[in-house]
């Protein structure tokens, strides 16, 4: 008679005659794996484990280093605000402004040594430049 052994809600099971053990991981045990093609705005939202957006939600990828462009934070759904570092004091103003700055999360250089993650911007970290990312989720 084979041995069989099986724990669902654990990360491993071995086969009927227990010679071959085979570990899986969850995806809440899984850590973010950068892969150079990925769109730093998909980089930065797996870093922060949190989905884009929704079957029912748009979502605005914005140039936030020009002022012109602010105005697509007044659209509806989950707003991308790329190379923000430039203009960043003016764009927290802003946010504040429009009742979003408690929904927006930065991350700056994303998947790099400096890589720095701020989940509230009243308190900005010193050197957020160029490859500086903001996600406002509604």
């Amino acid at each position: 008679p084979s041995i069989g052994h099986t724990k669902l809600a654990g990360r491993f099971f071995f086969n009927e005659t227990a010679t071959t053990e085979i570990y899986t991981l969850s995806l809440r045990d899984a850590l973010p794996i950068l892969i150079p093609g990925v769109a730093s705005f998909s980089a930065v939202a797996a870093r922060l484990g949190v989905s884009l957006t929704t079957m029912e939600e748009p979502l605005h990828i914005l140039p936030a280093s020009q002022q012109a462009q602010w105005e697509g934070l007044t659209l509806p759904g989950t707003k991308v605000l790329m190379k923000s570092g430039r203009n960043l004091k003016d764009l927290v103003e802003k946010l504040a402004e429009t009742g979003q700055l408690e929904q927006a999360v930065l991350v700056a250089n994303c998947g790099l040594d400096q890589e720095m993650v701020c989940t509230d911007l009243r308190a900005l970290p010193e050197g957020a430049g160029y490859y500086t990312t903001i996600l406002v989720k509604e």
